[in-house]
């Protein structure tokens, strides 16, 4: 595949990643808007909120690799095809996580799948900062200092998506429950998620936002 092609399809699933993250973000804002008008049925709210979130997590898993072959493509820094081969499996696995998610978010098999994804996205975080940050200090495997950068914006970005998730977690929560595991209240959830929410998806959009500028300016 051409650098040129690579390169447009990273930048369409960022495009699609922000659109749908930011869709995600402002139907929060809805959500707490008809609650507070005595709007009482949220359930179909919450559904099509689940569904930009896997629309918004599918398009950043693709960005990863598709980020490490255009940087490949441009000679910035060499991975062997085993390795590019493992980073698209687990790419794949990953997805395929994300797409077989139970209808119930509070099953054994939806948590069990739900913490999987949160561990692998604490290590593929924590592993983006340590490369970039190694990096930084003159160190392999990435030769530039804007890479570097990069890629511990993205270990960021990672992080905070975590943090999103947890913090939004009791609102996909609220409309399911059993007499033994009641949901929390749903406008409880809403106000207390929100504003949180809100304010770690500002840091997640700046530290794209800068990553995007680095590949855009320092990687033509």
């Amino acid at each position: 595949m051409s650098t040129s092609v690579l390169l447009l399809t990273h930048l369409a699933f960022f495009a699609i990643w922000l659109g749908a993250h930011l869709a995600g973000l402002v139907l929060l804002w809805q959500m707490r808007a008809a609650e507070r008008s005595g709007a009482t049925e949220q359930r179909h709210m919450v559904v099509a909120l689940m569904r930009i979130e896997r629309l918004s997590r599918s398009a950043f898993i693709l960005m990863l690799p598709l980020g490490i072959e255009l940087a490949e493509a441009r000679g910035l820094f060499e991975m062997t095809g085993a390795g590019t081969a493992g980073v698209w499996l687990l790419a794949l696995i990953w997805l395929i996580g994300v797409w077989r998610q139970p209808r119930s978010r509070r099953t054994d098999l939806a948590v069990g799948i739900r913490t999987a994804q949160r561990v692998l996205m604490v290590i593929v975080g924590l592993l983006m900062l340590g490369t970039g940050a190694l990096s930084l200090a003159g160190g392999p495997p990435l030769g530039t200092s804007w890479l570097a950068a990069k890629f511990m914006l993205y270990g960021a970005a990672l992080l905070l998506t975590f943090g999103i998730e947890m913090v939004t977690q009791p609102v996909l929560y609220s409309t399911e429950g059993d007499s033994l595991r009641p949901p929390p209240p749903f406008a409880v959830s809403l106000e207390h998620s929100l504003p949180r929410a809100s304010a770690l998806a500002v840091l997640l959009y700046l530290c794209l936002l800068a990553a995007a500028w680095f590949g855009l300016t320092q990687g033509a």
